[in-house]
């Protein structure tokens, strides 16, 4: 299951970014060509697994960027004050429903 959390998201590219180095030493280590290395299917993997946490990352940003905007904007609409006919209207509307209801 994929995890919502920034802070998981984050700690996922610090893992994966330690073993993309590890990976890369350890080619180097053995003496692999830079030909080589750039077709290693690990680091391959390595780097499409950080490339998708940073994806997931800009998702959650924008997630939270969308609801500080709808906050916002809800608590904007909230201080308006209201017209006076809608207060009228809706004071008219509530006296003719307790009317009905009795």
């Amino acid at each position: 299951m994929a995890s919502k959390d920034k802070e998981t998201r984050l700690a996922q590219i610090e893992k994966y970014q330690l073993l993309l180095t590890n990976r890369e030493s350890e080619l180097q280590k053995h003496e692999h060509t830079e030909d080589e290395i750039s077709k290693d299917k690990v680091l391959k993997h390595l780097m499409s697994e950080i490339k998708r946490a940073k994806n997931a990352v800009d998702a959650i940003e924008k997630r939270e960027r969308i609801r500080q905007q709808a906050k916002k904007s809800k608590s904007e609409k909230t201080a308006k004050p209201v017209s006076d006919k809608k207060a009228k209207k809706n004071a008219e509307s509530k006296q003719k429903a307790s009317k009905k209801k009795k």
